[in-house]
């Protein structure tokens, strides 16, 4: 009998929950598990048909992930979700030291920016050496594209939902409303309160809707779910509007009671575009999945399979739309069936097999990590000001480890040239960054470095001659502005001065 493939899931604290739902119709295929921080485990992760064990971090090691190391070591495989968490850093190191073939399962495109910006050098080693991406979005996908990742590497999913999950429940319909005081009579509106304008748009729609039919909008409730930065804004607009006996707000995470939420409802809108694409998609998907009626704008994924009487037509006022869909019955089970016709889970299950066989192939490479790199330059940065001669010792040993590297080289040269520059030792310094100059990879500070020596030795000519050659490399660069400033200064060229440190400041 074949062994089955095993997969281990990582899910830190910023995890997405859709990396369960990917691959909880795979588990009588593979042999899948989850490991969560233990404290940010959402109770709904529990309820899949894959195995969850929680750890915790080490506060001495953050990231590292107490208690799961033994069971990687099992995997065939390990994927991990939540592109700012340490515990998905401490995952890739563990692969990238034992060799195991490595994905990230990368959702939205906010999240991608944000790890590029706080987490450069880590994310930037994930994306060089990961075997593979799994995404649902385009724009995550050409990010990653832009990044340097192979097209063969990005998984591009379809949406999928294990319908069977979901439905309409009558019972679960009467304790939710009971619960929000809502009437058997009464038509219930439930939408996402987030940041953008779409609840207020939303709010000012069903302001008009007392106008359009006040009989319709007598019985009819809004409850608005979330607790965005606005909220507070939303509801003053409520009572700006006089609708705080018709608007409703549940502040806190609705996925407990998705389903109760939804049996409960008439409607579910979707309008708002601050959710990343994945979310949009998938919250309006699953509500259908419990036989809601829903309200989509023109840009939704859904668009394609829904009656247009779903989709809010450009120049169509909303409040039109409320009231067709409130009068309009719909059969709960029509909904559910266009969920599962056009996604249903399991029917992409042999695609995804063959992409993990296929990435299986590719584990790490072993090229130095920019993230240990940051640290080793870190010391020597402190070690230079400290201990002068065991900077020299400490140097010569990481430079032997990480000179094949031209970026690292560079920098470490640069480094090094810093260093005899404030030792006034300006002969070495003038060789290390001539040296560096002469590398692959140009870096900006061997050029100042190199102006700075110019000046000191009053050659300003050649001192304003590196300054521009450093501000070419980087355009609008202060410190190189500020150097052409004071050489200007120096030459007596007052007027030149005066405009070079001013753009230097400004």
């Amino acid at each position: 009998m074949e062994r089955k493939l095993n997969i281990a899931l990582v899910l830190g604290a910023g995890y997405s929950r859709r990396l369960l739902d990917v691959f909880s119709p795979l588990s009588e295929r593979l042999e899948v598990k989850a490991y969560g921080l233990l404290n940010d485990i959402s109770a709904e992760s529990y309820l899949t048909d894959i195995p969850l064990q929680t750890f915790i971090e080490d506060q001495h090691l953050p990231g590292f992930m107490l208690g799961v190391e033994e069971e990687l070591s099992k995997s065939d495989v390990i994927i991990a979700s939540g592109l700012t968490d340490a515990s998905t850093y401490q995952a890739f190191r563990y692969a990238y030291h034992h060799q195991k073939p490595f994905l990230l399962f990368c959702q939205k495109e906010n999240e991608l920016k944000k790890a590029l910006l706080e987490k450069a050098d880590e994310f930037s080693d994930c994306v060089q050496n990961a075997s593979g991406f799994l995404v649902y979005d385009e724009n995550v996908a050409e990010t990653l594209e832009f990044m340097g990742a192979s097209v063969d590497k990005i998984y591009r999913l379809s949406p999928e939902i294990e319908v069977r999950r979901f439905g309409y429940h009558e019972k679960l319909k009467i304790r939710f409303r009971d619960y929000l005081k809502v009437a058997s009579n009464e038509l219930l509106i439930v939408s996402s309160l987030t940041d953008d304008t779409a609840p207020l748009e939303l709010m000012t729609a069903f302001k008009m809707l007392e106008a359009l039919d006040s009989a319709l909008f007598a019985r009819t409730k809004l409850l608005f779910v979330g607790n965005p930065t606005n909220k507070d804004k939303v509801k003053y607009r409520a009572v700006d509007l006089q609708l705080t006996k018709s608007i409703m707000f549940i502040a806190q995470d609705i996925r407990p009671f998705f389903i109760d939420l939804m049996s409960a409802s008439d409607l579910y809108v979707s309008l708002s575009t601050e959710l990343d694409l994945t979310e949009r998609l998938f919250s309006v998907l699953e509500g259908m999945a419990c036989g809601v009626k829903v309200l989509v704008d023109e840009e939704h994924p859904l668009v394609s399979v829904l009656d247009p009487m779903f989709v809010v037509q450009r120049a169509h006022p909303i409040a039109l739309s409320l009231r067709t869909l409130l009068m309009t019955q719909v059969d709960k089970t029509s909904m559910i069936h266009i969920a599962a016709e056009h996604y249903g889970a399991d029917s992409h299950t042999t695609e995804i097999l063959s992409f993990l066989q296929n990435r299986m192939a590719e584990k790490p490479s072993h090229l130095p990590l920019a993230g240990d790199f940051s640290l080793v330059l870190l010391g020597l940065t402190k070690l230079a000001r400290e201990d002068y001669v065991g900077f020299e010792a400490a140097f010569d040993t990481e430079f032997a480890r990480w000179g094949s590297h031209g970026d690292y080289k560079g920098r470490m040269l640069v480094l090094k040239g810093q260093t005899f520059l404030a030792a006034q030792k300006l002969d070495e310094a003038l060789l290390v960054f001539e040296l560096c100059t002469a590398e692959t990879t140009v870096q900006r500070e061997a050029f100042l470095g190199l102006a700075k020596i110019a000046f000191l030795t009053h050659s300003t000519e050649e001192a304003l001659s590196f300054y521009r050659k450093a501000l070419a490399l980087k355009p609008n660069d202060s410190e190189a502005m500020g150097g052409i400033g004071i050489v200007y200064r120096k030459m007596g060229m007052a007027d030149e001065a005066v405009y070079w440190l001013g753009k230097s400041i400004s």
